[in-house]
């Protein structure tokens, strides 16, 4: 099936409203989530088209964006979902994957996967991005043990251009690398079956004036920001 024909046939499926929800939207900036049979094809869309308006121009559509920059950018890599295409300003589709989250009751069950995702992550941050919600629910490791990722909506690229005068910009970004390397190292055990090293240990010690500002960030910012807009 051609790129143009799978595009019109799941816009087709929208309008008729013949899909599965797969994840309900939970706040103003996040997409409903829907799962689609197109010809014995399944495809993932993400809607963003039923947030008010002012959320979508001023958030919903710069998400959007991003995490089709990402999935184009990293589309030969192997370790994203097939893109498939914008249907609007609020709407893209990709490809429907099966696996399994890591967790208690999975561990160990893919020995390689580890190394996988730490192969991706160091990838993605040689190309400037940082993650920056490398979570268990955005990693699944499909039947055959390779790892695939996903919600690109919150990763950002460093600055191509100036960077010497946006030299704090470029030093927030490296921080939030190493929190993308910080939380694949939670997830070691679960991916492989193994405990942490003594240095890894000590790598998941965060200095003081991060646990100062992640509790101004979630206290003073985060919070009220989502109970204003729940």
């Amino acid at each position: 099936m051609s790129q143009d024909h799978l595009l019109s046939a799941i816009k087709e499926a929208l309008r008729e409203h013949h899909y599965k929800m797969l994840r309900p939207s939970r706040g103003v900036f996040q997409a409903d989530v829907y799962l689609l049979n197109i010809d014995g094809q399944y495809v993932v869309v993400k809607d963003f088209s039923n947030r008010p308006w002012l959320s979508r121009i001023l958030v919903c559509r710069s998400l959007v964006k991003r995490e089709v920059k990402v999935l184009e950018a990293f589309g030969t890599s192997g370790f994203l979902p097939q893109y498939f295409g914008r249907i609007s300003d609020d709407i893209f589709a990709m490809e429907f994957l099966e696996g399994e989250h890591p967790g208690r009751r999975n561990r160990g069950k893919w020995p390689q996967a580890y190394q996988q995702a730490r192969e991706f992550l160091e990838l993605f941050h040689k190309k400037g991005y940082c993650h920056n919600d490398f979570r268990r629910n955005n990693v699944l490791i499909q039947p055959d043990g390779s790892v695939r990722f996903f919600d690109f909506a919150a990763a950002i690229k460093k600055p191509q251009r100036f960077q010497k005068l946006l030299f704090v910009w470029m030093w927030l970004i490296g921080v939030m690398q190493r929190a993308d390397m910080t939380s694949l190292l939670k997830m070691k055990y679960d991916l492989s079956g193994e405990p942490l090293t003594t240095e890894e240990r000590l790598l998941l010690k965060k200095p003081k004036w991060v646990r100062v500002l992640q509790r101004l960030w979630t206290n003073g910012i985060n919070k009220p920001i989502l109970r204003r807009f729940k």
